[in-house]
């Protein structure tokens, strides 16, 4: 936990995360001002292939990580979600 420092409340501080976006983000300018062409050339970009496989890939991400927060909180608020019988 070298990286992460604690905050009075007891909750993590993450510098280091932050330190990596400003890094990150400064190189993908300095890229984008070198090659305004940018990373896909527009017939990709364009292409319906394209376009419906992002939006397959956008829904399906948002869809597991929002699973990833709502199952733990159901299983710790509502105990009969928990009980699976198997003893």
């Amino acid at each position: 936990m070298g990286a992460l420092r604690k905050r009075r409340d007891g909750r993590l501080a993450p510098t280091a995360g932050l330190a990596a976006t400003a890094i990150s983000i400064t190189l993908l300018i300095i890229y984008t001002r070198r090659r305004p062409d940018g990373y896909v050339p527009m017939t990709t970009i364009r292409s319906t292939r394209f376009q419906t496989a992002t939006c397959l890939i956008l829904a399906l991400s948002a869809g597991y990580f929002t699973l990833l927060f709502v199952i733990p909180q159901l299983l710790t608020t509502q105990p009969a979600l928990r009980d699976t019988g198997a003893r």
